[in-house]
């Protein structure tokens, strides 16, 4: 166990499994359907962390802002072929929806005193489906 814990200390080491492993079990496919790379890393790294695997906080919003730009990059070309007419309504209908939401919300927080906090709570409550 503390050849695992050594191992884990080293953040390099953890990218590198996490990355390797993680495409390996995404891969493997139960019946047809297979978790893919993503959720394969996700994992490892999960396994890794409880393990005692850790990333200098400082290098966290890196790393992050990484994992965002792959996953853009990945979904950029096809999210283009998505907006077409019906596609601009839905997003102009919710904009309208967001804007709605934001001045009713404002009108009672004003009306009845409420804190941010509280305000912050109705409309997270009361936009959940």
């Amino acid at each position: 166990m503390d050849v695992i814990h050594e191992l884990t200390q080293s953040r390099l080491f953890c990218i590198f499994v996490s990355m390797s492993l993680g495409y390996a079990i995404g891969e493997i496919k139960f019946k047809k359907i297979a978790l893919g790379s993503t959720i394969g890393t996700l994992i490892v790294a999960i396994i890794l962390s409880c393990l005692g695997g850790s990333l200098d906080p400082k290098s966290e919003p890196i790393y992050f802002s990484i994992f965002l730009f792959a996953i853009g990059y990945d979904g950029g070309e096809n999210i283009i072929h998505i907006f077409n007419r019906t596609a601009l309504k839905a997003v102009a209908l919710s904009i309208v929806m967001m804007m709605a939401s934001l001045l009713s919300i404002l009108l009672v927080m004003k009306f009845l005193h409420l804190s941010k906090g509280m305000a912050v709570g109705i409309t997270a409550g009361s936009l959940s489906q």
